[in-house]
Parts: C-alpha cells; sequence; structure tokens
C-alpha cells in the first residue's frame, strides 16, 4: 500500500470521528434548545458565545491551529445551532 493512500485512509479515520463528534454536539445543543424553552430563556445569548469562541481559539492554538480557522468553523456551527433552537422555540 503506497504512503498516500494510508494517508487518505487514516484522513478518512479522523473525519468520521469528526462527524461522530459533530452529531454528539448537536443532540446535546438540542437539548439545550430544550431547556431553554422550558424555562422560557433566549435562544440566543452573546456572551456565552463570545466566551465560547475565545475558549475555541485556545483550544486551538494548543493544536496549532489559526484563529480564523476555528472562529470560521464555530461561528458557522453556532450559526446553525441558532436556527435550530429558533425552530425548537416555535414548536
Amino acid at each position: 500500500m503506497s504512503r498516500l493512500l494510508k494517508l487518505r485512509q487514516e484522513i478518512d479515520r479522523v473525519d468520521q470521528r469528526l462527524v461522530k463528534d459533530l452529531a454528539d454536539r448537536f443532540v446535546l445543543t438540542a437539548e439545550v434548545g430544550k431547556y431553554k424553552k422550558k424555562y422560557n430563556m433566549a435562544s440566543y445569548d452573546a456572551k456565552r458565545e463570545i466566551e465560547m469562541l475565545a475558549k475555541r481559539v485556545e483550544i486551538g492554538k494548543r493544536f496549532g491551529l489559526e484563529k480564523k480557522l476555528v472562529k470560521k468553523f464555530f461561528r458557522f456551527i453556532t450559526a446553525i445551532v441558532r436556527e435550530e433552537h429558533r425552530k425548537i422555540m416555535k414548536k
């Protein structure tokens, strides 16, 4: 097996873990949305998002990731979460 093929297989395994972790995260964020609805809380918490992004950037730094990449990645995810929370609030 070529080195390139081995590397691609390892990338595939990492991607599988990423997708599973992302799915697990969305299960948890849906629970947060239900909790917020139950207790009449706002679906969006700007302070929490700012704090979360700062923490994720710090974690990214420890692993050699650029701040821009980490912020874009988590802003994308949180935008989807906010939309899902809005749907939960309307139910």
